[in-house]
């Protein structure tokens, strides 16, 4: 094998553990309630991070940014998501409005597909009433 077209492949497969890196931590802000895409760019940013290593002892810095930076994406996601189940489960005034919304976007969908009411359901996941 070509040893400068093995570097170059994996310098682009550094780059592109770089972009998608960026991509997860562009995501978990601009897309926090869609946490599995978040999740699954940072997956594939450690990834190819650690696949574009190949037989070298350290890993590019552009590798070590995109794995960083998906990792950063990935704990932010999971903050907001841990935050809102947490206020779910015990601020009343946030689950109802949450209920309160999802009445006037899907009540009657929702109603007709599962026989119960969306605060029914909230209420017996989250607990509380509304």
């Amino acid at each position: 094998m070509d040893p400068y077209l093995y570097e170059e492949s994996r310098q682009r497969m550094a780059r592109l553990a770089r972009n998608f890196g960026i991509a997860a931590l562009v995501c978990s802000f601009m897309f926090g309630s869609l946490f599995f895409v978040v999740i699954g760019f940072a997956c594939l940013s450690v990834l190819i991070a650690f696949l574009s290593k190949g037989k070298k002892p350290r890993i590019d810095n552009a590798a070590k940014v995109g794995m960083a930076a998906g990792l950063l994406g990935t704990v932010i996601t999971l903050a907001m998501l841990g935050n809102t189940v947490y206020k779910l489960y015990n601020d009343a005034d946030y689950r109802n409005n949450v209920i309160e919304t999802s009445e006037k976007m899907y009540g009657d969908m929702y109603r007709e597909l599962y026989g119960i009411d969306i605060a029914e359901t909230f209420n017996n996941f989250f607990g509380g009433n509304k």
